[in-house]
């Protein structure tokens, strides 16, 4: 690997050694066997901005052969009906990471909403996103990308030593700044996550009195990745395996693109 800095926070990625964009069928399978991995969480999310998840354990060798989940789309959309609710969870390999506050070795993945026709759902957050972005590029030319800022502050007992200074503590350190070690540890397991921060820094804005101390990570740019365009479900097949054949052709032009995973199975 040319950089291994890239892959040193992700536990999956520096396995691996190679950068989450380029995870693949087999990584995720090789990640499993070698993680011993016992359980597998399929994680989006919902009309109501909250992440779901379903898991999965890894009974057999057969779990890891099949891809992709049907779930009840009424469920998670209020703008679906009952009648016509199916709608497939595809894993994204890309954003596979070991869920480091699980006692049972647990890898997660992210995933992209489709419908029961194979297409991406027109109401998913991230298919919003991507029609967005494709709008903004038509009229700019110009790449669409995003960088957040996590902010926050940190309620701990007061320590009369050393006092922190109201409306004050821009990149403070310790022992003035009273939640660094808060932060870092924080910033830790997000990077484990696949969160690629920047930096983190304590903030203006303490509040003596209360012993509130703010506290900010920032995260490096990155940009939205694109996913098929579509699936093809075949007759006479189940939803889980025909979730497998998803547009192979994307796949072969962009290893970065969002793909079935292999950790699923269906129920």
């Amino acid at each position: 690997m040319a950089n291994n800095f890239l892959a040193t926070a992700n536990r999956v990625a520096a396995h691996l050694g190679k950068a989450p964009k380029d995870f693949t069928k087999e990584d995720i399978i090789r990640v499993v066997q070698d993680f011993d991995i016992r359980m597998v969480n399929l994680m989006y999310p919902g009309g109501d901005g909250r992440l779901k998840t379903l898991n999965f354990m890894l009974n057999s060798a057969d779990y890891l052969n099949t891809c992709g989940e049907r779930v009840d789309g009424s469920s998670l959309f209020s703008s679906i009906e009952a009648a016509s609710s199916d709608l497939y969870v595809m894993p994204v390999f890309r954003t596979a990471f070991i869920d480091p506050f699980q006692e049972i070795p647990t890898l997660c993945l992210l995933c992209d909403y489709f419908d029961r026709d194979g297409q991406p759902l027109a109401s998913a957050p991230e298919h919003t996103l991507r029609k967005a972005m494709q709008a903004f590029h038509k009229v700019t030319g110009m790449e669409f990308q995003a960088m957040g800022e996590l902010e926050y502050y940190v309620i701990k007992a007061n320590d009369p030593s050393f006092p922190a200074t109201d409306q004050k503590g821009y990149h403070e350190t310790a022992p003035f700044a009273k939640a660094n070690d808060f932060r870092t540890r924080c910033m830790k397991l997000i990077a484990e996550c696949g969160g690629r921060i920047k930096y983190g820094h304590s903030e203006v804005g303490n509040f003596t009195a209360s012993a509130m101390s703010r506290t900010r990570s920032s995260f490096s740019p990155c940009q939205q990745m694109s996913a098929p365009t579509s699936c093809s479900w075949p007759s006479g097949s189940s939803a889980t395996s025909a979730i497998r054949r998803a547009t192979t052709s994307h796949s072969r032009r962009r290893s970065s693109s969002a793909r079935p995973a292999a950790a699923c199975t269906s129920t």
